[in-house]
């Protein structure tokens, strides 16, 4: 039975065919989700307590916004939380595992902050507004302009980073740099009253898993290291990586 599990029903190529339904179960249970959401708390009357979703059906309910807000735009708020607090999560474990199997001697101390820095989460922080005009070099950044600040690019940038194409975790072992925005070259979670709000629920989305899979599997490729070279196409890298199962006495 284990055998027919593993080799049929199991195999690799029968789960990667199950991919498309995989993803439409999981879009119907984050609609579920959402309006379950919405409606529980509109049944219970629960306008002014502590959770988000209480917290946009008092301002629904009171109006006077600008663009008042609707059922839909609570449910799309929601799917954003939910969203950005998982794909982020799930591409900077993938990037760390590719990073890994090009630097398979690495220690997992200072992988997160190493792939962070040449990955970060977001390539682009979110908009500012300017609040006054300001100069920066030969340009002139007028008032109310919306900012687009390159994280990716200042995590690569060989001003402030030495070899800054290369991953090498053992640049923060001795570094008292961390990444909530107090350093400026190091910005993955952004800065200031606009950084990332789930910035902790992240940390743990990516420290436990990843943990986990260096604890449990041993890991390799299935090709030779030196064909990484391209790495902007690691989606079709990781469905190429082998697991082995780590044997415990």
């Amino acid at each position: 039975m284990r055998k027919i599990c593993m080799l049929k029903l199991l195999s690799a190529k029968n789960v990667k065919s199950f991919n498309s339904i995989r993803q439409d179960e999981v879009l119907h249970m984050i609609e579920f989700f959402r309006s379950s959401s919405v409606n529980e708390h509109k049944n219970n009357g629960e306008f002014g307590g502590e959770g988000i979703v209480a917290a946009l059906l008092k301002l629904m309910k009171e109006g006077g916004l600008q663009y008042p807000l609707t059922n839909d735009n609570i449910k799309a708020i929601i799917f954003d939380m939910f969203s950005a607090g998982t794909e982020t999560s799930s591409a900077t474990i993938d990037w760390a595992m590719v990073e890994m199997m090009k630097n398979p001697i690495v220690l997992f101390k200072a992988q997160a902050e190493e792939t962070f820095r040449l990955h970060p989460p977001f390539l682009l922080l979110l908009p500012r507004e300017c609040r006054e005009e300001t100069n920066i070099y030969a340009y002139t950044i007028p008032l109310k302009t919306k900012v687009m600040i390159n994280v990716w690019a200042i995590g690569r940038d060989p001003k402030y980073w030495i070899d800054a194409e290369s991953f090498k975790p053992e640049r923060f072992e001795n570094n008292s740099m961390d990444f909530v925005g107090n350093n400026f070259e190091y910005l993955p979670f952004g800065s200031g009253r606009r950084m990332c709000p789930g910035i902790s629920f992240g940390l743990v989305n990516i420290y436990f898993p990843l943990a986990q899979l260096l604890y449990h599997f041993d890991w390799k490729l299935s090709f030779q290291v030196e064909s990484i070279q391209v790495i902007w196409t690691w989606r079709s890298l990781l469905e190429q990586l082998v697991l082995e199962r780590v044997t415990y006495t």
